[in-house]
């Protein structure tokens, strides 16, 4: 929890260093915060000062806000597995997108949103594949990635979909597959955050047994900046 919390607070910090003003990886548009706990998940307006349980929400595992405030992408946890659905912040409109996914992550036009899903290609033994679902209609394109696919996050400029893949290093690829560069970093375990600009990705790094720390790495020169703090 507190690596999160950092890594949003490195997010903050690359926004007001960058200049820009809004973008997907800003707070929506609505002004909302959704907040998962003990019984599911909740809305929460900072404003008002006031918390709404979503109903049916207590098995959701992962929200995410598409980037107009308008609905919630969220991955849950049930008997058959995990699956991936759009709803509204008011928990209506549940528009299921697929089963054995996790990690929704929109584009910055709202109109797709990739995930990390198990496949058994040819049989073989379950990896993690990442797919990329068109909201409405729905249509979806599995990207050529060999190998596990974990904590994706979609570029505010649309450009790339960065993702851990199963060496824990961390990868770009364009959202129609074919364009794909490999950061030589290690990431293993981490959720990945974008500037807005779409220059940077905050992440979280491990060092020794039991401390974490939060790296911003420039993208073009691959200068590290290690955040001051750390989780013990």
């Amino acid at each position: 929890m507190r690596i999160l919390l950092a890594l949003s607070a490195a997010l903050l910090l690359l926004s007001v260093g960058s200049g820009a003003t809004a973008s997907t990886s800003a707070p929506p548009q609505n002004g909302l915060m959704a907040v998962l706990g003990a019984d599911g998940l909740y809305i929460v307006d900072p404003t008002a000062g006031t918390t709404k349980l979503i109903p049916g929400t207590e098995k959701v595992d992962e929200a995410t806000w598409s980037p107009d405030g308008m609905s919630l992408a969220v991955s849950e946890w049930g008997d058959e597995g995990s699956s991936v659905y759009t709803m509204t912040p008011n928990g209506s409109e549940r528009r299921p997108l697929t089963h054995d996914g996790i990690s929704p992550t929109w584009s910055p036009d709202g109109e797709w949103v990739a995930v990390s899903r198990l496949i058994s290609p040819n049989g073989e033994a379950e990896t993690s594949a990442l797919v990329v679902i068109r909201v409405d209609p729905t249509e979806e394109l599995l990207l050529p990635i060999n190998g596990d696919v974990s904590a994706p996050a979609w570029s505010p400029d649309g450009k790339f979909i960065a993702f851990v893949d199963g060496t824990g290093r961390i990868q770009l690829v364009s959202p129609d597959g074919a364009k794909r560069r490999t950061l030589k970093v290690d990431a293993a375990g981490s959720t990945l955050s974008w500037s807005p600009d779409s220059s940077r990705l905050a992440f979280s790094r491990t060092i020794g047994a039991n401390r974490s720390v939060v790296v911003v790495l420039d993208l073009a020169t691959g200068n590290e900046t290690v955040l001051p703090g750390e989780e013990v």
